[in-house]
């Protein structure tokens, strides 16, 4: 999601406040379109974050970061010209999609001199960059020759410019004649807004058109108010939640909006930035991740499914041996009739009472009674094979329900942390083949869920299998309450007994989540079954979370989430 200009006006200005005279303490980049910083500031160690990637952005995070062995040549040029420098000011040097950062620091020589980050949030052309004193570039994230843009390269030993100005005139820096002489005469859409004046978003546009149709005014007074929220330093830091989730955020509250949305004011600019791109991170990882792990899963599905079926078509065959062995008892009853060297032989069928005649295909280099020896052989191996199959597939069936489950917890994972463990349990299954050569890396413990019921319940939920398994056979006690969507795939759900005996309303509220985290969780009514702790047997040699269970009865419940612990 894109910043506008008011929102980068909002957080500049309230960087600059929390940020002026701080000291900078250590430079890094955790991934090659992300700088950070940390610094020391009146209100304590904080950390800033500068990014110009796909999304370009600059504000405090909370959120850790890995950073790799070795610092790229920009993380370096920045250390050594930064270390131990202070800021001077944060500002939008122009009303457009950019921030400047001015520093001082000691050269070389010892001398204090000033120099400047611009960070450029304008899409695709997103870009970090930083300057000398003299105004020289000193180096950027992402260099551009004179091949790759004639009207401004952005190169080490250039002299930085602000970036071109757009064909529109700006909604800020301009003047109100020069913007009344683009607006649209008549009626108005917010694209053409859009087109004709540079620094808003298409949200702005839209209720810059809203209000000026609902309130009987023009477009010229409406961004006149707009201009007085900038200059009276009015805007303020929104989520905006749709649906219970948060969708956006902005610089104002929309009045066009206010019908299918709310808005949530936040402590602040960077707080709303960094959690507003923290879960978008989070969702577009998990969204990754899981794709790959999904499209895994059912290409063993797949698989599993073929190795059924023909298992199936095996046991038919395997099932039909009689007239095999009644073949081989026709030949040996049949002796006088039959010689080496035939190709078939047409005898009666006795085992018929119609008594009809049947052609035996037979060996032409045996005996007759080495063609039947052979008949009885075969007849012997698929009875062997009857026996093999119909394990091979009930453990085929078992495996195909283990699948299920997988690509269930897959679905109800809450984020990457959740889909790597599930990724580790698919390594452990033998499912994922890893290099010999790898490292082990130190599992990170992942907790089962917890809610409570409103009668005071503990309720615990697996995230996975091997959770699952150990929620239900290690961690859980006997007595304690057992749940799980009805012949469907989902995660294992315990109501804590704690000595207490567990009520309706646990169950029902239980029985709830339970729902919510399986296959069943899109329904509008869900089937729990429901029993004891000790009620509940492992599978002998199955793979982990698949159980069976007897004692237990079932409840009816519409799939939802209950408090959290």
């Amino acid at each position: 999601m894109a910043q506008d200009c008011f929102v980068i006006n909002g957080t500049a200005k309230e960087l600059d406040r929390r940020l002026r005279d701080a000291r900078i303490d250590k430079i890094y980049m955790p991934a090659k379109d992300k700088i950070l910083m940390t610094i020391r500031a009146n209100e304590g160690n904080i950390k800033l974050l500068l990014e110009a990637g796909n999304i370009g952005k600059v504000h405090i995070t909370k959120q850790k970061f890995e950073n790799p062995e070795t610092p790229p040549m920009f993380c370096m040029l920045l250390r050594k010209h930064l270390s131990s420098g202070r800021i001077v000011s944060v500002k939008q040097p122009i009303f457009e999609r950019m921030m400047e950062i001015t520093f001082t620091s000691a050269d070389e020589m010892g001398d204090v001199t000033e120099k400047y980050i611009y960070i450029e949030m304008m899409g695709r052309r997103n870009n970090i960059i930083f300057v000398g004193q003299d105004r020289r570039i000193l180096g950027c994230l992402k260099k551009i020759d004179m091949e790759m843009s004639q009207d401004r390269p952005v190169l080490p030993g250039l002299i930085y410019e602000y970036p071109p100005k757009q064909d529109k005139v700006n909604i800020i820096d301009d003047s109100l004649s020069a913007i009344a002489e683009v607006l649209p005469v008549g009626e108005c859409t917010h694209q053409m807004l859009l087109d004709r004046i540079a620094g808003i978003s298409p949200n702005i546009a839209k209720e810059i058109c809203f209000r000026a149709q609902n309130n009987g005014t023009n477009l010229l007074d409406e961004i006149v108010d707009f201009r007085h929220l900038v200059s009276d330093e009015k805007a303020k830091p929104f989520n905006i939640i749709k649906e219970e989730n948060v969708a956006d955020f902005s610089a104002f509250e929309f009045e066009y909006m206010k019908n299918d949305a709310a808005f949530n004011e936040t402590e602040g600019f960077s707080e709303m930035l960094d959690a507003f791109y923290f879960e978008k991170n989070r969702e577009e990882q998990k969204k990754n991740a899981s794709s790959q792990l999904l499209k895994f899963m059912s290409n063993a599905y797949d698989r599993q499914q073929r190795k059924i079926a023909n298992q199936k078509n095996e046991l038919i065959t395997a099932q039909n041996r009689d007239e095999i062995k009644k073949k081989a008892d026709l030949i040996m009853s049949n002796l006088h009739l039959i010689s080496k060297g035939m190709k078939e032989a047409t005898l009666i069928d006795y085992y018929d009472e119609n008594m009809p005649e049947i052609k035996i295909e037979l060996d032409e280099l045996k005996t007759p009674h080495q063609n039947a020896q052979k008949l009885y052989d075969q007849f012997g191996k698929l009875k062997n094979a009857e026996i093999m199959l119909k394990e091979q597939i009930e453990k085929g069936e078992q495996e195909l329900l283990y699948i299920a489950s997988v690509v269930t917890a897959i679905e109800n994972a809450d984020g990457i942390i959740d889909i790597n463990a599930i990724k580790d349990e698919l390594i452990e299954s033998g499912y994922i083949k890893v290099r010999s050569n790898v490292k082990n890396t130190k599992k990170k413990k992942i907790t089962p869920r917890k809610y409570v019921t409103s009668d005071g319940f503990l309720v615990l939920v697996g995230r996975n299998n091997i959770e699952n398994d150990y929620l239900t056979m290690k961690q859980a006690d006997f007595k304690d309450v057992w749940l799980h969507a009805k012949n469907v795939p989902g995660s294992h759900t315990i109501i804590v007994r704690n000595g207490r005996d567990v009520t309706d309303t646990a169950i029902e509220e239980a029985a709830k989540v339970a729902a919510y985290y399986s296959k069943m969780s899109k329904q509008s009514l869900a089937s729990i079954d429901y029993t004891m702790v000790k009620y509940v047997k492992k599978i002998p040699g199955a793979k982990p979370g698949m159980v069976n269970y007897t004692n237990f009865k079932t409840v009816f419940v519409k799939p939802e989430l209950i408090k959290e612990a």
